[in-house]
């Protein structure tokens, strides 16, 4: 019977034997928003200091989907809206790949 020292015992619990280690999992911002404000799920549509923090970081946070549609917020991300995004002024143009390249 082949008995495995300590170290290589210790070292597999914890994970970090092999070429990869686990990160450790972690809030998203949101998340850590809500936590701030000792919100419930069920809250969050009801809680104007949410709306306001979303409204604020939409573009550049995670949200939930069904809030960011239940509030009428859009995203610089948002590619199946289909009027023009809150964030650029509906007569701002934007480069096409084209002209970035020849410039």
């Amino acid at each position: 019977m082949k008995h495995h020292n300590n170290a290589q015992k210790n070292a597999w619990v914890s994970g970090t034997t092999g070429l990869m280690t686990m990160a450790p999992a972690t809030f998203t911002k949101f998340e850590q928003e809500v936590a701030r404000l000792g919100l419930l799920p069920a809250d969050y549509v009801g809680s104007a200091e949410l709306k306001a923090w979303c409204s604020r970081n939409a573009s550049i946070r995670w949200i939930p989907e069904y809030l960011l549609k239940t509030w009428g917020l859009t995203t610089c991300w948002d590619i199946t809206e289909t009027k023009p995004s809150k964030l650029a002024p509906a007569d701002t143009e934007f480069a096409t790949m084209q002209e970035i390249e020849i410039a």
